[in-house]
């Protein structure tokens, strides 16, 4: 479980500086990355963080819950 934690923890970093930072290559280096997470709630949590923008977070804390 701790390998699974620190491979999620890495993509989920990388992701966030492949969103501020396009970068060639990383492309391939994400569905290596996916295709390593084993467990289906990593791997949801994982898509999930790409599907988000950079500062998706501030804009929720600035306009509340429910609003983008």
């Amino acid at each position: 479980m701790a390998d699974e934690t620190e491979r999620l923890a890495g993509f989920l970093y990388e992701i966030g500086l492949l969103k501020r930072y396009r970068r060639t290559g990383w492309l391939a280096w994400i569905d290596s990355s996916l295709a390593q997470l084993r467990t289906g709630s990593a791997r949801r949590l994982a898509e999930q963080a790409q599907k988000t923008g950079s500062l998706d977070w501030l804009a929720r804390a600035l306009n509340g819950p429910g609003e983008p």
